[in-house]
């Protein structure tokens, strides 16, 4: 049975398709990840920030992730779309503290920066285990590792 060149078109246009489609997944190697972020204990409802550290010489070590945490603090990071987590693998993470949320937070009031990275140390994903990251930041810690603006 031989098809014809119609029916060859619709194969060819259907293959180009699904090869440009694909299956729809990331390039970037994800895991869920979900935390809590407080300030000398009180829930932080500003933005968090997960870079992935950087290896060796690389200039860019892959797509950041960011979360929006609720009146409790709590957040869900979004890398390509909302909710599909963060990079496995090490990442600094940093808060990035709007005029409006220093206001709310003692420890942020009369304070120039609007950048504090978790002076912790690198967090880490896991492709395996669940990830429900608790980021506790103190007043000195601000103070002392704050970012100017």
């Amino acid at each position: 049975m031989s098809c014809s060149p119609l029916d060859r078109c619709v194969l060819l246009f259907v293959a180009c398709l699904l090869a440009l489609v694909g299956c729809g997944g990331s390039k970037y190697d994800l895991a869920k990840v979900t935390g809590t972020v407080t300030i000398d204990g009180m829930p932080y409802t500003g933005k968090v920030l997960f870079y992935p550290a950087r290896k060796g010489e690389a200039i860019v070590a892959g797509r950041p992730s960011y979360g929006l945490p609720d009146a409790d603090g709590r957040f869900t990071l979004n890398c390509v779309k909302p909710g599909d987590g963060a990079m496995v693998g090490e990442h600094t993470v940093t808060l990035f503290v709007a005029k409006d949320h220093a206001e709310a937070y003692p420890a942020l009031r009369a304070l120039e920066f609007n950048r504090v990275p978790y002076p912790l140390g690198k967090v880490t994903v896991s492709a395996d285990e669940p990830n429900d990251i608790e980021l506790a930041f103190t007043s000195e810690q601000i103070r002392r590792y704050g970012t100017m603006r």
